[in-house]
């Protein structure tokens, strides 16, 4: 268990964060809309800082998985490190994924092929808004990040654990999250971005930066 303090934030420094995150957000989303067509309304985004070793809790107790969940993960390392989750707590309907994948007429009776486009979709989903939005944090605070490619995972609450693994214990975790839905469909998720204590550290600096440059 780590001993270390939490770095907080201070109120402007959280303004600020959470208006790039607004940014960051609604392009992706932008991004979205204009491939499959369908609108994405967006939350207001939240920021929590918490100690690593109630990560798993947390995101247990926030994000109420069942067995047809799906998560989509993607890692990506730099000044900004972490793990960016997109899960969607409920299956994706027949006429929504007919949509999404532009397959007009799928198998209904062939549940590996449904199973394997419906994975294909979110991952295309999450490939955009993961991307786009770390993309344009990333951006706005002058730096950049590598991406590994984004996994997709059935949604099981253990399925959390392998997120801890990319965490230093000794840390803490930065949450950016976000809800969102899509318009006229029955079909909501969570985007999250889990990052550490390094992170944290250089985000503040970072975020003090961007401040500086507006005064």
């Amino acid at each position: 268990m780590s001993n270390a303090p939490i770095p907080l934030f201070s109120n402007m420094e959280k303004q600020i964060l959470q208006e790039i995150m607004n940014i960051a957000f609604g392009s992706a989303s932008g991004d979205l809309e204009e491939i499959i067509g369908v609108s994405v309304i967006l939350h207001i985004p939240e920021v929590e800082i918490i100690p690593i070793e109630t990560l798993l809790d947390y995101l247990e107790e926030n994000l109420k998985l069942k067995d047809e969940s799906t998560i989509i993960e993607e890692m990506f390392t730099g000044d900004f490190s972490g793990s960016a989750l997109l899960m969607f707590p409920e299956s994706i309907k027949p006429d929504l994924l007919a949509l999404l994948s532009g397959i007009k007429d799928l198998p209904h009776d062939e549940e590996p092929e449904i199973d394997r486009t419906r994975k294909e979709v979110f991952l295309e989903i999450g490939n955009i808004l993961i991307g786009t939005s770390v993309g344009k944090i990333t951006e706005l605070l002058k730096t950049s990040v590598s991406y590994k490619p984004p996994v997709a995972i059935d949604g099981k609450p253990e399925d959390f654990t392998h997120v801890l693994a990319n965490i230093n214990a000794d840390s803490v975790a930065i949450i950016l999250k976000t809800y969102f839905s899509f318009k006229n469909h029955d079909l909501n998720g969570t985007m999250m971005i889990v990052s550490s204590h390094q992170s944290v550290i250089w985000l503040k600096n970072a975020l003090n930066s961007f401040l500086e440059a507006y005064r």
